[in-house]
């Protein structure tokens, strides 16, 4: 550790972890409310209501033990590699790794069991799954080494690793792929990652990091009016998708008016997003559309008439 980041470092993160703790501490390092992101697996073949077939319940289960590995790999690598500027953040500071509860040789043993162990699960579902898990792992490590200090390539690399989770899952479970979903899911991880920059910036002006670690981030090459520009471009992109889906695709196939219906609590649930954004709550997308109602209500509509639809469709 140098002596900036020593200096940066708050007192109470140097102390020695006890033993009993420090395996909670690698637990959380993992990070295991990320794992809700690797649910998309399940999007293509729900999507074409055919997760209740023989196997493919299964497969599921599978490829998201299998990318739950990957990204707590990824997760460790980047906490190991960004270490010295989380202990200058506000609150990164806390993470296992930064605060010396869990070891960088400890984190990094851990990384490598994890690929392994997610290779060898995605292998049972066939190559392809295998392959693009590999890819996964690939875009997650030159993510985390060195494109995300590129700025707005480091966004569409978070975006390309959505978009491989729904692959990975329409690939494995044999599930044909809809041009206008694979548009959706793009445009709305671009709105997440944007809206995560916007709440980081935010609280980067208000409490500064150390000066030896502030060049780390990419943040000091956006402006906030690129940020927006970016979320409300993903927004409409979004929308537009989901409408062409609607349009040229799910009222053929089921029923019509429950799949135009559909595109209301869409559309609604984009803008809100869009709100919270502004609002500066986007830095936690996951805490951000638990905990606000009218998101856990539009969500609920949509997936209701969503199920609805599928069911009148096979």
């Amino acid at each position: 550790m140098n002596e900036v980041a020593s200096a940066a470092l708050p007192a109470h993160t140097t102390s020695p972890t006890p033993s009993g703790n420090r395996g909670w501490a690698l637990i959380q390092a993992l990070r295991p409310k990320q794992w809700a992101k690797n649910i998309l697996v399940a999007a293509a073949p729900l999507a074409a209501g055919e997760l209740s077939a023989s196997g493919i319940a299964n497969r599921v289960v599978l490829m998201f033990v299998a990318l739950c590995c990957a990204s707590s790999a990824g997760y460790l690598i980047n906490d190991v590699r960004d270490r010295d500027y989380d202990r200058a953040h506000p609150r990164k500071c806390m993470r296992p790794i930064a605060s010396g509860q869990v070891s960088t040789i400890a984190a990094v043993s851990w990384a490598a069991g994890l690929v392994g162990v997610s290779i060898v699960t995605a292998s049972i579902c066939g190559r392809s799954v295998a392959l693009l898990t590999v890819l996964y792992l690939a875009v997650t490590l030159a993510y985390s080494l060195w494109l995300k200090t590129v700025p707005g390539l480091e966004m569409v690399m978070v975006s390309a690793g959505f978009l491989l989770r729904a692959v990975i899952g329409g690939v494995g479970t044999s599930t044909m792929l809809s041009g206008w979903f694979l548009i959706v899911i793009c445009a709305a991880a671009l709105l997440v990652v944007a809206g995560k920059r916007v709440a980081e910036m935010q609280r980067l002006q208000s409490v500064p990091l150390d000066s030896a670690a502030a060049p780390r981030t990419v943040l000091t090459a956006y402006s906030a009016r690129y940020l927006n520009l970016i979320s409300m471009m993903a927004a409409t992109i979004a929308v537009a998708a989901y409408s062409g889906w609607v349009i040229f695709v799910g009222m053929h196939r089921g029923s019509g008016v429950l799949t135009a219906v559909s595109a209301a609590p869409v559309t609604a649930g984009i803008a809100r997003y869009v709100h919270v954004i502004n609002s500066g709550g986007g830095e936690r997308p996951e805490d951000a559309l638990l905990d606000d109602w009218m998101m856990i209500g539009l969500g609920a509509l949509w997936l209701a008439l969503f199920s609805t639809y599928v069911a009148s469709a096979n």
